[in-house]
């Protein structure tokens, strides 16, 4: 179940991006960056800008964040940092599948 602080579609893409990506011997941000498929573009975009929008946010859920990803971060820079390299690799990967798949 979605935190409060975060939509269920960005819960539901970090639970299933992240949540057992350790054993794929990938770091997370190749993992963020595979996740993306042409038909799936318009969703990760829409999942990008709503991550975004937390960063710029007056409190960012660092704990929901990071329960969600099933990751342990020092601070909630740390998560802030973590979150924002994951967007930019999803938005590249997202880039990258609307060339591929022509969307």
């Amino acid at each position: 179940m979605a935190d409060d602080a975060l939509s269920d579609e960005l819960f539901g893409f970090l639970v299933a991006t992240f949540g057992d990506s350790d054993f794929t011997g990938l770091a997370d941000a190749e993992v963020a960056r595979r996740a993306a498929a042409p038909a799936l573009v318009p969703w990760h975009r829409a999942l990008v800008a709503e991550g975004r929008a937390l960063l710029a946010g007056p409190a960012f859920p660092d704990r929901a964040v990071a329960q969600a990803a099933n990751r342990h971060f020092e601070s909630p820079e740390a998560a802030q940092a973590w979150f924002a390299a994951m967007l930019d690799a999803l938005a590249e990967g997202a880039d990258r599948a609307a060339l591929d798949g022509g969307a």
